[in-house]
Formats: C-alpha cells, sequence, structure tokens
C-alpha cells in the first residue's frame, strides 16, 4: 500500500502542474482577448501565453516572480492581471503543496 501511495504523490505532482498550467493558459488567453491585447485566436491547447503583455487599460504578467516588502515563500503566481485605468489587480496562484 506504501508503495501504491508514494507513486500517487510522484504522480500528483506532475500530473497537477500540467492540469494547473493548462487551466492558467486559458484563463491568459481569455484575458488578452477581453482587453484586446491580442489578435490571435487559436484553440486553448495551441496557445502560449506571453510573459508580459500591456496596452494602454492593462498591463499583464504570466508566471513571473513579484517583488514584495515581505518575505513570503509563493511570490511567483500563474496570472498577474492589472487594470490601469481603475486600479484593480487580479492574481491567480497555484496550489502551494506542489510548486
Amino acid at each position: 500500500m506504501s508503495c501504491a501511495a508514494a507513486a500517487c504523490e510522484q504522480l500528483a505532482s506532475t500530473e497537477y502542474v500540467k492540469r494547473n498550467d493548462g487551466i492558467a493558459t486559458a484563463i491568459h488567453q481569455k484575458l488578452t482577448e477581453a482587453a484586446e491585447m491580442i489578435d490571435d485566436k487559436s484553440p486553448y491547447y495551441k496557445y502560449t501565453p506571453v510573459n508580459v503583455l500591456e496596452n494602454e487599460s492593462f498591463k499583464l504578467y504570466w508566471s513571473l516572480r513579484t517583488l514584495t516588502d515581505k518575505t513570503i515563500p509563493l511570490n511567483r503566481p500563474d496570472i498577474i492581471f492589472m487594470n490601469k485605468k481603475k486600479r484593480t489587480l487580479f492574481d491567480r496562484h497555484s496550489c502551494p503543496k506542489y510548486t
């Protein structure tokens, strides 16, 4: 039983990362389309996120470390989406167990 549990944990970490990245990629694509940052209308499974996108209204970061005034263990959110005009921010983090 312990061997099966150990294999599950090993698979879970890699499979979780694949699934998480797939979801985050789809969210990134929808945000870029909604903010009119890209014209590419490729299917979500062929889309490759760009690390930094910006226009006059929005700024979008993909998987970049962020500087904070306090040390935190998870300073690399999947997505940071800033609305410059309304001065609002959205960020999406992965589950800390497997990142």
